[in-house]
């Protein structure tokens, strides 16, 4: 199966996508990187998120909102990603995004990209 890894943390520098194939399981399972990008958070989104973790400064519309900042820069990241590396969604079983030391969730592609579509996710 191949999936597309995502991970931005908590130093916000920026988020890593990974394209990996990964079969077999438990100590039979064979891991291989068939792609990888690091993309540089936005200066903007970085302020963002510091002044909302700041306890002056953090207002719930604030946190609403980085919600959807966050999903998109990670959603267009990865379109793009894929794009420069000629991944097609039907090649992607799923996608994991992890945001922090946050538990990963996985996502199959067709649920986050209808198979005709092309745009962002």
């Amino acid at each position: 199966m191949k999936y597309i890894g995502l991970m931005s943390g908590t130093s916000l520098d920026g988020l890593d996508i990974a394209y990996c194939s990964i079969d077999g399981f438990y100590t039979s399972t064979n891991v291989q990187l068939l792609a990888y990008k690091e993309v540089k958070m936005p200066k903007q989104l970085k302020e963002k998120i510091q002044f909302a973790c700041n306890k002056e400064g953090a207002h719930t519309d604030d946190i609403c909102s980085l919600n959807f900042e966050l999903g998109t820069w990670f959603g267009e990241s990865t379109k793009q990603f894929m794009d420069e590396n000629a991944i097609r969604c039907d090649d992607v079983d799923a996608i994991c995004p992890v945001n922090g030391n946050t538990t990963p969730s996985c996502h199959k592609s067709y649920d986050l990209v209808p198979r005709n579509r092309t745009a962002a996710f």
